[in-house]
């Protein structure tokens, strides 16, 4: 019985034994495991505090500063970068605000002007700026390459020209439009259409462009005079300058008895001796010139002073040579002008010899400006409303 018990408990010590051995060989493993992760945590932990360690930064420490660079441009000025602020305009002006990491820190800004041209801000210097003038009938037409503004818009003055003031009162003719494009980065970029429709690209001097007249064409239009009733209208002018309207030209023979002209006769032994109307012919031209025109006053007191003529004792019905009528130009639905050249022939009369054996060319280079008057007494309606001799 007792060998029995001894050899239980052995077997139960041996069991113990077994098994407290593996408790002790987990614990020792638990414990180097432990070991290890507490110096990983403890480096970590290290690692951390060392990050964290650094100072908090103050605000002046954190917030960049920037300096504000305030420039003034004119209110119709387009800026062509999106970072740069811009404010609503204050009368002529409007700002822009720049900002730069430093008070002196270089920066550009793309700008164009009203009229398209493109420039750029240097830092604080504004490109130049220019005024240009044009001066161009008001009847042409103005248009800008660059920009959608209204040329219309830019004239400044109108003006009636020079060179037919006397036929402003009496028809609608263009007058002279003064354009001023100004705050100017460079000349405007435009295109010009004429009376004709015909396209002109300015070409400035230095800052002005002009354009006095209308551009002439050859042909007359359909609804004015033809070039025959144009010349007729400008002999009845001539005539009279020459003492040929109205005038009855006669001869006296040594008896003092009259002898009518006719083309051709023999003036042997015959004394020149026209007789002249009261008016000089005047009545005869005066259906061909508007009345009330500073032309038609000066003709007709020319009319009645004896110092009318140019060249009078010639032979009747002059020879015309190389008619020519250009430079057609129509100012509006009452007015246009011709330039008319032509040479007079005229055969003068020699008082000692008793014919006309010398000759004389009176050449005639005039513009001639018509005007339409529905009104007039008579059927002819387009009439000479001023003469300017070249």
């Amino acid at each position: 019985m007792r060998s029995k018990f001894i050899k239980v408990y052995t077997v139960y010590t041996v069991l113990l034994f077994l098994i407290g051995a593996a408790v002790l060989v987990v614990c020792n493993n638990m414990l180097d495991r432990y070991e290890a992760d507490k110096e990983k945590a403890i480096a970590e932990a290290a690692q951390i505090a060392k990050v964290t360690a650094a100072p908090i930064p103050t605000p002046e420490e954190i917030i960049v500063k920037k300096y504000v660079n305030i420039i003034d441009i004119p209110k119709n000025f387009v800026v062509l970068d999106d970072t740069v602020k811009v404010s609503e305009p204050e009368g002529d002006y409007k700002k822009l605000s720049v900002e730069t990491e430093t008070p002196d820190a270089d920066f550009e800004v793309k700008i164009a002007d009203e009229y398209g041209n493109e420039g750029i801000i240097v830092r604080n210097c504004f490109p130049e700026l220019k005024t240009f003038y044009m001066n161009i009938p008001d009847n042409f037409s103005v248009f800008f390459l660059k920009s959608s503004a209204k040329a219309e818009d830019y004239i400044s003055a109108y003006a009636d020209y020079s060179i037919c003031k006397r036929c402003y009162a009496f028809a609608d003719i263009p007058k002279g439009a003064d354009y001023v494009f100004g705050n100017a980065l460079s000349e405007p970029e435009i295109i010009i259409y004429d009376n004709l429709n015909n396209e002109i690209k300015p070409v400035w001097d230095g800052n002005v462009f002009t354009i006095v007249e209308q551009t002439a064409k050859d042909e007359l239009d359909t609804d004015v005079l033809t070039r025959e009733e144009v010349m007729f209208s400008v002999m009845q002018w001539s005539a009279l300058m020459h003492h040929d309207l109205g005038t009855i030209h006669e001869f006296k023979d040594s008896e003092g008895n009259s002898i009518a002209y006719t083309a051709g006769m023999s003036t042997a032994g015959l004394d020149y001796k026209p007789r002249y109307p009261k008016d000089h012919g005047f009545s005869l031209l005066e259906p061909y010139l508007l009345k009330e025109t500073e032309l038609y006053n000066d003709l007709k007191g020319w009319a009645n002073r004896v110092d009318i003529k140019t060249i009078s004792d010639h032979e009747p019905d002059p020879q015309i040579q190389n008619e020519k009528i250009e430079n057609y130009i129509r100012y509006g639905e009452n007015c246009f002008s011709v330039d008319v050249s032509f040479t007079k022939v005229l055969k003068l009369w020699n008082p000692v010899k008793h014919k006309f054996n010398n000759t004389a060319n009176d050449d005639t280079l005039s513009r001639f400006y018509f005007v339409k008057n529905e009104e007039a007494e008579n059927s002819i309606k387009w009439l000479i409303a001023e003469i300017a001799t070249f």
